[in-house]
């Protein structure tokens, strides 16, 4: 990594827990002028969950600059090959994608209905109201495809990633995120599967040291989820 080698990161990992208090509490002060405006409570998640991207996005920018007195680049925000780093990681992204749908997820889900003797039924995750309009699809793509990309990578590959990785060697540092990382998506078959793929993500910022590369990676990754779901509904 670079950027990261270059410019170290001075906060320490357990801080993150803070951020994190800080993120929902700036995203709850965020949300309140969209619930008293909009009327639609399916508009309301998605605008919600944008808001809270933009959240998660800035509480580490904001973190490491004024509380530790470093720029956005020690978050792995800068490039000296942006455009490198942008194809490279949406093309790690897609094979990410292959794996995790062809090789990982078949494995698990063999492998805990051989435990528990019963088939799997793959997670869903409901992005979309059953019959959305237009603009529903419009933000559920800027939410999916955009915002949460850019903010998942800040705050789980930059921010606790970065600054576990100043203290570690990168299999601690990716398992210790990737295992937060899958946590927060909540869903419990889906937990396993998000700590590989946020495993993999760390690789690819890793790799590359530029979190351009992983956005990018992460934001290819859910593109084709995300047109499933809306082939799926439409």
């Amino acid at each position: 990594m670079e950027d990261i080698e270059r410019l170290k990161p001075t906060w320490r990992p357990a801080e993150a827990i803070l951020a994190i208090v800080a993120v929902f509490g700036l995203a709850g002060v965020l949300s309140i002028p969209v619930f008293l405006i909009v009327r639609s409570e399916e508009t309301e998640l998605l605008l919600g969950a944008i808001v809270f991207g933009v959240a998660l996005f800035a509480v580490p920018v904001l973190w490491v600059r004024f509380l530790h007195h470093q720029p956005a680049s020690v978050l792995g925000l800068s490039s000296r090959r942006t455009g490198r780093d942008i194809i490279a990681g949406a093309g790690a992204g897609l094979a990410l994608f292959l794996i995790t749908v062809i090789v990982v997820a078949p494995a698990l889900y063999a492998l805990i209905g051989l435990l528990t003797g019963e088939p799997v039924t793959p997670p869903s995750q409901p992005i979309l109201p059953e019959e959305p309009s237009s603009g529903q699809i419009g933000l559920a793509a800027v939410a999916a495809l955009v915002v949460a990309p850019a903010a998942e990578e800040a705050f789980f590959r930059g921010f606790l990633f970065g600054g576990l990785r100043s203290r570690f060697r990168f299999p601690i540092a990716a398992v210790i995120s990737g295992v937060v990382f899958g946590v927060f998506h909540v869903i419990p078959l889906l937990i396993p599967l998000m700590v590989f793929v946020g495993i993999g993500l760390a690789y690819i910022y890793e790799r590359r040291g530029s979190l351009l590369a992983s956005i990018a990676a992460h934001s290819a990754f859910n593109v084709i989820g995300f047109m499933l779901i809306v082939q799926n509904i439409t």
